[in-house]
Protein backbone atom coordinates (compact mmCIF):
# COMPACT_ATOMS: atom_id res chain seq x y z
CA UNK A 1 0.00 0.00 0.00
CA UNK A 2 1.33 3.41 -1.08
CA UNK A 3 2.20 5.77 2.05
CA UNK A 4 0.03 8.98 0.65
CA UNK A 5 -3.36 5.85 0.29
CA UNK A 6 -2.20 4.59 4.55
CA UNK A 7 -2.38 8.20 5.14
CA UNK A 8 -5.99 9.17 3.88
CA UNK A 9 -6.98 5.83 6.14
CA UNK A 10 -5.42 6.71 9.24
CA UNK A 11 -6.75 10.33 8.56
CA UNK A 12 -10.67 8.82 8.24
CA UNK A 13 -10.57 7.10 10.64
CA UNK A 14 -9.18 9.34 12.82
CA UNK A 15 -12.34 11.81 11.59
CA UNK A 16 -14.20 9.29 11.96
CA UNK A 17 -13.45 8.65 15.89
CA UNK A 18 -13.76 12.12 16.18
CA UNK A 19 -17.38 12.37 14.96
CA UNK A 20 -17.94 9.64 17.07
CA UNK A 21 -17.39 11.32 20.50
CA UNK A 22 -18.87 14.61 19.83
CA UNK A 23 -21.66 15.26 21.61
CA UNK A 24 -25.15 14.31 19.92
CA UNK A 25 -27.96 16.58 19.08
CA UNK A 26 -29.99 16.02 21.67
CA UNK A 27 -31.39 18.65 25.25
CA UNK A 28 -31.71 16.40 28.44
CA UNK A 29 -33.57 17.29 31.20
CA UNK A 30 -33.59 15.54 34.50
CA UNK A 31 -35.48 16.58 37.18
CA UNK A 32 -34.86 15.60 40.93
CA UNK A 33 -38.04 16.23 43.14
CA UNK A 34 -37.44 15.66 47.13
CA UNK A 35 -40.43 14.12 48.82
CA UNK A 36 -39.64 15.72 52.50
CA UNK A 37 -41.78 18.69 53.66
CA UNK A 38 -45.22 19.05 52.66
CA UNK A 39 -45.36 19.88 49.03
CA UNK A 40 -42.85 18.81 46.18
CA UNK A 41 -40.76 21.43 44.39
CA UNK A 42 -41.98 20.65 40.53
CA UNK A 43 -40.73 23.06 37.00
CA UNK A 44 -43.65 24.00 35.39
CA UNK A 45 -44.13 22.20 31.44
CA UNK A 46 -43.67 25.90 30.54
CA UNK A 47 -40.06 25.68 31.99
CA UNK A 48 -39.54 22.51 29.68
CA UNK A 49 -40.40 23.62 26.65
CA UNK A 50 -38.13 27.19 27.44
CA UNK A 51 -34.94 24.77 27.73
CA UNK A 52 -35.83 22.04 25.26
CA UNK A 53 -36.41 25.03 22.82
CA UNK A 54 -37.45 22.49 19.74
CA UNK A 55 -39.32 24.81 18.07
CA UNK A 56 -36.24 26.22 16.95
CA UNK A 57 -33.88 23.20 17.04
CA UNK A 58 -35.47 21.29 13.95
CA UNK A 59 -33.31 18.31 14.03
CA UNK A 60 -32.65 18.46 17.81
CA UNK A 61 -33.72 14.73 19.75
CA UNK A 62 -34.94 15.54 23.45
CA UNK A 63 -35.12 13.53 26.99
CA UNK A 64 -37.30 13.57 30.18
CA UNK A 65 -36.57 12.03 33.33
CA UNK A 66 -37.94 12.46 36.35
CA UNK A 67 -37.38 10.82 39.70
CA UNK A 68 -38.04 11.42 43.25
CA UNK A 69 -35.43 11.37 45.95
CA UNK A 70 -35.67 7.82 47.93
CA UNK A 71 -32.41 6.19 49.24
CA UNK A 72 -32.97 2.77 47.90
CA UNK A 73 -32.98 3.11 44.33
CA UNK A 74 -31.73 5.64 41.76
CA UNK A 75 -33.87 4.60 38.27
CA UNK A 76 -36.01 7.17 36.91
CA UNK A 77 -39.75 6.66 37.72
CA UNK A 78 -40.43 8.33 34.03
CA UNK A 79 -38.06 8.99 31.25
CA UNK A 80 -39.72 9.75 28.20
CA UNK A 81 -37.62 10.33 24.47
CA UNK A 82 -38.14 12.16 21.32
CA UNK A 83 -35.45 10.45 18.95
CA UNK A 84 -33.38 12.67 16.72
CA UNK A 85 -34.71 13.53 13.17
CA UNK A 86 -33.05 13.54 9.77
CA UNK A 87 -32.96 16.53 8.00
CA UNK A 88 -33.38 15.22 4.55
CA UNK A 89 -36.20 12.14 5.92
CA UNK A 90 -38.10 15.17 7.76
CA UNK A 91 -41.83 15.44 7.61
CA UNK A 92 -42.85 18.80 9.40
CA UNK A 93 -46.34 17.31 10.25
CA UNK A 94 -44.98 14.42 11.97
CA UNK A 95 -41.97 16.36 13.51
CA UNK A 96 -44.76 18.70 14.83
CA UNK A 97 -47.36 15.60 16.06
CA UNK A 98 -44.10 14.16 17.86
CA UNK A 99 -42.90 17.18 20.09
CA UNK A 100 -46.58 17.77 20.71
CA UNK A 101 -46.84 14.18 22.12
CA UNK A 102 -43.78 14.65 23.83
CA UNK A 103 -44.60 17.60 26.02
CA UNK A 104 -48.05 16.03 26.60
CA UNK A 105 -46.32 12.81 28.38
CA UNK A 106 -43.49 15.30 30.39
CA UNK A 107 -46.65 17.36 31.47
CA UNK A 108 -48.94 13.75 32.59
CA UNK A 109 -45.47 12.81 34.40
CA UNK A 110 -44.75 16.20 36.28
CA UNK A 111 -48.90 16.11 36.94
CA UNK A 112 -48.37 12.36 38.52
CA UNK A 113 -45.52 13.18 40.50
CA UNK A 114 -47.09 16.11 41.96
CA UNK A 115 -49.46 13.82 43.27
CA UNK A 116 -47.20 11.25 45.14
CA UNK A 117 -47.17 11.52 48.82
CA UNK A 118 -44.73 13.52 50.68
CA UNK A 119 -43.47 13.97 54.54
CA UNK A 120 -40.43 11.79 54.89
CA UNK A 121 -37.91 12.34 57.41
CA UNK A 122 -34.59 11.57 56.42
CA UNK A 123 -33.00 12.98 53.14
CA UNK A 124 -30.39 11.21 51.23
CA UNK A 125 -29.87 14.11 48.76
CA UNK A 126 -26.22 13.64 47.95
CA UNK A 127 -26.51 9.51 46.34
CA UNK A 128 -29.77 10.85 43.94
CA UNK A 129 -27.79 14.07 43.14
CA UNK A 130 -24.57 12.11 41.99
CA UNK A 131 -26.57 9.66 40.43
CA UNK A 132 -28.15 11.88 38.20
CA UNK A 133 -25.10 13.75 37.41
CA UNK A 134 -23.00 10.87 36.10
CA UNK A 135 -26.31 9.72 34.25
CA UNK A 136 -26.43 13.68 32.29
CA UNK A 137 -22.52 12.94 31.84
CA UNK A 138 -22.71 9.56 30.31
CA UNK A 139 -25.49 10.80 28.01
CA UNK A 140 -22.95 12.93 25.75
CA UNK A 141 -25.41 15.26 24.45
CA UNK A 142 -25.27 18.93 23.49
CA UNK A 143 -26.93 20.12 26.17
CA UNK A 144 -28.23 19.12 29.58
CA UNK A 145 -29.90 19.98 32.03
CA UNK A 146 -30.57 19.07 35.91
CA UNK A 147 -33.66 20.51 37.78
CA UNK A 148 -33.35 19.94 41.28
CA UNK A 149 -36.53 20.73 43.24
CA UNK A 150 -35.36 20.26 47.47
CA UNK A 151 -34.42 22.21 50.57
CA UNK A 152 -30.95 20.17 49.83
CA UNK A 153 -31.32 19.30 53.69
CA UNK A 154 -29.58 16.35 53.37
CA UNK A 155 -30.28 14.06 56.94
CA UNK A 156 -28.60 10.60 57.08
CA UNK A 157 -25.64 9.19 59.57
CA UNK A 158 -22.59 10.27 57.79
CA UNK A 159 -24.04 14.33 57.14
CA UNK A 160 -26.73 16.31 58.98
CA UNK A 161 -27.54 19.87 57.96
CA UNK A 162 -29.23 19.55 61.52
CA UNK A 163 -26.33 18.72 63.43
CA UNK A 164 -24.85 21.54 64.71
CA UNK A 165 -21.66 19.74 64.19
CA UNK A 166 -21.94 19.23 60.91
CA UNK A 167 -22.89 22.41 60.04
CA UNK A 168 -19.92 23.63 61.73
CA UNK A 169 -17.53 21.03 59.14
CA UNK A 170 -19.44 23.26 56.88
CA UNK A 171 -18.69 26.44 57.41
CA UNK A 172 -15.21 25.88 58.41
CA UNK A 173 -14.31 22.62 56.47
CA UNK A 174 -16.14 22.10 53.11
CA UNK A 175 -13.72 20.72 51.47
CA UNK A 176 -14.56 17.78 54.22
CA UNK A 177 -18.35 17.71 53.16
CA UNK A 178 -17.58 17.77 49.22
CA UNK A 179 -15.41 14.68 50.40
CA UNK A 180 -18.65 13.13 51.46
CA UNK A 181 -20.53 13.90 48.66
CA UNK A 182 -17.81 12.68 45.98
CA UNK A 183 -17.00 9.55 47.94
CA UNK A 184 -18.55 7.29 45.36
CA UNK A 185 -19.19 9.67 43.08
CA UNK A 186 -16.71 9.47 40.51
CA UNK A 187 -17.83 12.71 38.63
CA UNK A 188 -15.91 13.94 35.35
CA UNK A 189 -16.59 17.03 33.32
CA UNK A 190 -20.17 18.57 33.58
CA UNK A 191 -18.77 20.99 31.08
CA UNK A 192 -22.31 20.84 28.97
CA UNK A 193 -24.30 20.49 31.85
CA UNK A 194 -26.46 23.11 33.22
CA UNK A 195 -27.62 22.52 37.19
CA UNK A 196 -30.64 24.19 38.45
CA UNK A 197 -31.85 24.37 42.39
CA UNK A 198 -35.37 25.29 43.29
CA UNK A 199 -36.31 26.24 46.94
CA UNK A 200 -38.89 28.22 48.29
CA UNK A 201 -37.77 28.42 52.06
CA UNK A 202 -40.77 28.77 54.03
CA UNK A 203 -39.04 30.45 57.27
CA UNK A 204 -35.14 31.99 57.53
CA UNK A 205 -33.69 29.23 59.12
CA UNK A 206 -34.52 26.62 56.19
CA UNK A 207 -33.67 29.37 53.56
CA UNK A 208 -29.80 29.74 55.48
CA UNK A 209 -29.30 25.94 55.83
CA UNK A 210 -30.91 25.82 51.71
CA UNK A 211 -28.76 28.61 51.15
CA UNK A 212 -25.02 27.15 52.63
CA UNK A 213 -25.45 23.42 50.66
CA UNK A 214 -26.46 25.41 47.42
CA UNK A 215 -23.44 27.37 47.95
CA UNK A 216 -21.24 24.12 48.59
CA UNK A 217 -22.87 22.76 45.37
CA UNK A 218 -22.63 25.53 43.38
CA UNK A 219 -18.71 25.75 44.24
CA UNK A 220 -18.36 22.20 43.63
CA UNK A 221 -20.17 21.63 40.38
CA UNK A 222 -18.88 24.63 38.81
CA UNK A 223 -15.04 23.50 39.19
CA UNK A 224 -16.32 20.78 37.35
CA UNK A 225 -17.41 22.71 34.06
CA UNK A 226 -21.52 23.18 34.88
CA UNK A 227 -23.18 25.84 35.58
CA UNK A 228 -25.25 26.40 38.49
CA UNK A 229 -28.33 28.81 38.89
CA UNK A 230 -30.17 29.05 41.93
CA UNK A 231 -33.33 30.50 42.67
CA UNK A 232 -36.65 30.40 44.88
CA UNK A 233 -39.98 29.83 43.96
CA UNK A 234 -41.18 27.14 41.24
CA UNK A 235 -38.86 26.99 38.15
CA UNK A 236 -40.68 28.41 35.26
CA UNK A 237 -43.66 29.56 37.52
CA UNK A 238 -42.40 32.90 39.12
Amino acid sequence: MKPSYLFLIVLFASASCDKRNEPADIVSVFVLTDQTGVEQKLPSLESIKKLCNLRMRDTWGARFSLMPIKDVEYTPINSIELPQEGMLLQNPGQRKKAINDFYAKAGVAINQMSLQPVGRTESEIFGPLMHALNALESQNVKEAYLIVGSDLQANTKEFSVYRDKDIEMLLKHPKKVENIILEDAHLGRLDNITCIFIYDAPDPESSRRFSLMASLFKGMLERKGAKVIITGGTFGNE
